[in-house]
């Protein structure tokens, strides 16, 4: 049985998943059950992961998450957490900010949503203009 609580599940995966690039993490923090909202379709079980982490893992080099804070109730988990990277086609430095919410059962992530500010970073890559939400607002 996985050892992972709700206190300790999103700093294990952002080490393991993300900072040490570990794709056989999946297999300790998901069940083929779980779901995932926020990231494009919902994804079910860790196949799809695999896959997403693969395109993250190979569009950014360097990636390292930052917990910056977290509260546990029960066995749901709610935290914010912070990215830097570097874009491996341009070599641009880029940070993420973001914010999930998880169901924790046996070690494992049952359910999460995330919500990622990808904003900044593509700004930064010139893939959106810096008045993007004005635009969008019609403000500009």
């Amino acid at each position: 049985m996985n050892r992972e609580t709700p206190d300790t599940i999103v700093p294990t995966w952002m080490e393991r998943v993300w900072n040490q690039s570990d794709a056989s993490a999946l297999d300790d923090l998901l069940t083929e059950e779980s779901i995932t909202h926020g990231l494009g379709d919902p994804m079910v079980g860790v196949e799809p992961w695999r896959q997403f982490h693969a395109v993250i893992c190979g569009a950014f080099s360097d990636i390292h998450f930052v917990v910056e804070g977290q509260l546990v109730s029960g066995d749901q988990v709610a935290a914010r957490i912070k990215g830097d990277m570097v874009h491996r086609a341009t070599g641009t430095p880029v940070t993420l900010h973001a914010m999930l919410m998880g169901r924790v059962v046996n070690g494992r992530f049952v359910e999460a949503w995330n919500s990622a500010d990808w904003l900044p970073a593509l700004t930064k890559l010139g893939l959106a203009g810096e008045d993007a939400v004005a635009r969008m607002l019609g403000l500009a």
